[in-house]
């Protein structure tokens, strides 16, 4: 039986909403672009990896060329804003001032890689993923999504706790978000709803991480005044604390055993 026809109309969908971000110019790009587009490539994604999974012959980096490299930039430039917003609340005038800098540093490397696309390249790598998703059968994508969950469960037994294994996880249930949406398997509501607060527990936790690693760095560099040390300092200490409290949350949350 060949997969519902809302797989190809959610994958139209994505091409779509990524085709018509990448036809703005570079320059017009606001805050909110650059994290639409990520998002759409994230959904790509998913769905290159269910189609890795069917098909022996898919290999998924050959459809990522380009976009795999703008997410990457885009992700930096959202990094830098997540940490100016933080700042906003907490205004540290010239590391402020450093920062939009380098936002816009960011935003050119971002521009570099834009305009070295080809939409219709694009449209082209996407006609070709389609005739891929044609050939899909509901029965290997039920299998898919079965086997996403088994990696998820996995995680729930070891010790998941540790950074590195969050981050996976975290790769692995944003996967697992995008493919139930467009699946008729069904899934028990109580997991739903937990999967959804998790991942935004986990979200939160990752933006936590980010500002944290950021703020060390500019703080370990050491070439700033005394009191504006001071001010960083105290944020990234009020942000590890925000961290350790989310970390205290998703621990309980593991201890459900949903997915076990």
């Amino acid at each position: 039986m060949k997969i519902p026809k809302s797989y190809l109309k959610y994958f139209k969908k994505i091409e779509k909403n990524i085709v018509g971000v990448l036809q703005m110019p570079s320059g017009n790009f606001a805050k909110e672009d650059y994290h639409k587009l990520r998002v759409e490539i994230k959904k790509l994604n998913a769905v290159l990896t269910s189609l890795e999974f069917c098909f022996k012959s898919f290999k998924k980096e050959r459809y990522q060329k380009g976009l795999q490299q703008l997410f990457k930039q885009a992700g930096k430039i959202r990094n830098y804003q997540l940490e100016e917003s933080s700042l906003r609340t907490n205004p540290v005038p010239q590391y402020l001032s450093d920062l939009a800098k380098t936002i816009e540093k960011e935003k050119i490397k971002f521009a570099a890689l834009h305009d070295k696309l080809h939409i219709k390249k694009i449209k082209k790598t996407f006609k070709k993923i389609e005739r891929f998703i044609k050939k899909m059968h509901r029965k290997d994508l039920q299998k898919f999504v079965e086997n996403e969950r088994n990696k998820i469960r996995h995680f729930f037994q070891k010790d998941a706790l540790l950074p590195g294994n969050l981050h996976a996880m975290r790769k692995l249930l944003k996967i697992d978000f995008y493919t139930r949406k467009i699946t008729d398997q069904p899934v028990a509501e109580n997991l739903v709803e937990e999967e959804n607060t998790f991942l935004e527990l986990l979200g939160q936790w990752h933006d936590c991480q980010t500002m944290n690693r950021l703020l060390q760095k500019s703080i370990f560099k050491g070439v700033r005044s005394a009191e504006e040390l001071h001010d960083l300092s105290k944020m990234n200490a009020e942000i590890k604390g925000t961290s350790d409290n989310l970390l205290k949350d998703i621990k309980e949350r593991m201890q459900k055993g949903v997915y076990l």
